[in-house]
């Protein structure tokens, strides 16, 4: 019985298969509606490169279907123009799943409402290698969810709103390999329900969320895991958790935001909060530079908090009668002495605990690597090899696959990590370029990646440039130098994505 109902459901799946068509616009349809329309489950609407406004091609809606709407050329070559409409895309309908893929969306604006709005319970929309940006919502988002939702690959920058809000039914959203960046308000915000059952689970992975109003926001009953994240440069908390969101924050660099690096305001009776193998300096709040703990309790391990500032606990504060944290193997500058304690709140100063300077030193990817003989420097840092336990059994799951310290390194010369891990964030072994002798004539194009056009992606690598994240040739330098002043800066950055849409130019 089982062989045959294999057997049927192969069948099933090659005519379905069989019968999936592409809907070519504006080829076989005018609009990308008229595409949409025209498609049924398992179609994909194929947009040709172009720039789309008005009727048509904006206020769009796939509704109770499970269809791929994709761009033919990526996003640097299909811009949805919303012109100042309320909403680019609406997806609904119960237990369905799209995806929606390679299209520049920009210029939306409304009061509560967002450019991309998934609504599809029992379903899961996927928005992968998208451009979310310029858009305005007085109480909306770039992206919202309320349904299941996946944003992959995807840049959501430059929104006079939230970047991407996920609330209610949106049980296990994934946000993974995105970057998001200089939104006014959260980066990300998730919330379940305030009362009664209701969590979701965000999963943020590998994600660049930087100068944005916060960084990244959980409420009521939001349980996030958030892994290997550069949380930096936000003008206000990096990670909050707030009223039962007890989150894992695992492998994440939070560095020189204008609020706590991390603050967690759970309750008392909320348990399982845990921050591991995370680096986080440069941070400035009233209470708690580093971790700020009010009404909470939470276990922070293998970790660095180092030069961060604050009124009361430069590097952690613990507030209000029955919060409680526990530290272990963690390097904490002031050590236990230096940690702001209410009266009736606890802190309990496990083994393997240091105060002692990390000597951070500047690599191919950031500037909080380990200074380590073995990789060319004169001394070892303490954080070195004293983890702990070993590097291969100190792990984490990832929203593609599970990942060991021993995968990552603290080292310049990009060794893996070995023996006993070493403390703090531990950066990718992936080399990036190093750097070589500007060439002149320096041109100052924008095509940061040498592939002969200006797309998102160079303004990507002109952003990680100008934050330090990444060691660029002389040639990238001149590119990414869109406005030729002699700096690389977040505005060049900026200057090349607006360059990719069309709408402006680099100096040469």
């Amino acid at each position: 019985m089982k062989h045959v109902l294999s057997i049927s459901i192969a069948v099933l799946a090659a005519s379905l298969i069989a019968q999936a068509a592409t809907i070519r616009v504006p080829a076989d349809q005018p609009t990308i509606q008229s595409g949409i329309n025209a498609a049924v489950s398992g179609d994909t609407v194929l947009v040709a490169p172009g720039i789309y406004s008005g009727w048509g091609n904006t206020d769009l809606v796939i509704q109770e279907t499970s269809i791929h709407l994709r761009s033919e050329g990526g996003a640097a070559t299909c811009l949805i123009d919303c012109s100042g409409t309320d909403r680019a895309i609406l997806v609904t309908g119960w237990g369905y799943s799209s995806i929606i893929e390679g299209f520049t969306i920009s210029n939306c604006s409304g009061g509560a409402d967002a450019a991309v709005y998934c609504n599809t319970t029992e379903g899961t929309t996927t928005i992968r290698s998208c451009t979310i940006s310029h858009h305005a919502f007085t109480s909306g988002a770039a992206i919202y969810a309320s349904g299941d939702m996946i944003v992959e690959d995807s840049v959501i920058t430059d929104n006079d709103c939230i970047g991407i809000q996920t609330e209610f039914a949106c049980r296990y959203p994934e946000i993974v390999r995105c970057i998001i960046m200089n939104n006014t308000y959260t980066g990300i915000s998730s919330m379940g329900y305030s009362s009664g059952g209701g969590e979701c689970y965000p999963e943020i992975d590998d994600c660049l969320i930087a100068m944005n109003g916060s960084g990244i926001a959980c409420y009521f009953r939001a349980i996030p895991t958030i892994t290997r994240c550069v949380i930096t440069q936000n003008n206000g908390l990096g990670i909050s958790m707030t009223a039962y969101c007890p989150g894992t924050v695992q492998n994440c660099l939070i560095t020189d935001n204008l609020g706590s690096g991390i603050a967690c305001y759970n309750g008392v009776a909320v348990t399982g909060t845990v921050i591991s193998n995370c680096t986080i300096t440069g941070n400035s709040g009233d209470t708690g530079g580093g971790v700020a703990m009010r009404s909470s309790t939470a276990l922070l391990t293998d970790s660095i908090l180092w030069g961060n500032s604050a009124a009361q606990g430069a590097q952690i504060a613990i507030t209000e009668a029955g919060s409680s944290l526990t530290i272990q193997y963690s390097d904490v500058q002031g050590g236990a002495a230096g940690v702001y304690t209410d009266p009736d709140t606890n802190l309990y100063w496990e083994s393997g605990n240091m105060d002692s300077d990390p000597q951070f030193i500047s690599g191919p990817g950031g500037a909080c690597y380990l200074s380590q003989v073995a990789a060319g420097q004169a001394s070892d840092s303490p954080c070195f090899n004293s983890g702990s336990d070993a590097a291969s059994d100190i792990c984490f799951n990832t929203p593609d696959e599970m990942l060991c310290m021993s995968d990552l390194t603290t080292r310049t010369d990009l060794v893996p990590d070995s023996g006993m891990s070493d403390m703090g964030y531990h950066y990718s072994v992936v080399p990036v370029p190093t750097a070589t002798p500007t060439v002149l004539p320096c041109i100052h194009d924008g095509d940061v990646n040498d592939d002969g056009q200006i797309t998102a992606s160079d303004a990507q690598t002109a952003f990680l440039i100008a934050m330090g994240l990444v060691s660029p040739t002389g040639e990238q330098v001149c590119a990414a130098d869109c406005n030729a002043d002699g700096n690389v800066t977040a505005g060049d950055a900026q200057a090349i994505f607006i360059a990719a849409l069309g709408l402006g130019e680099c100096v040469d």
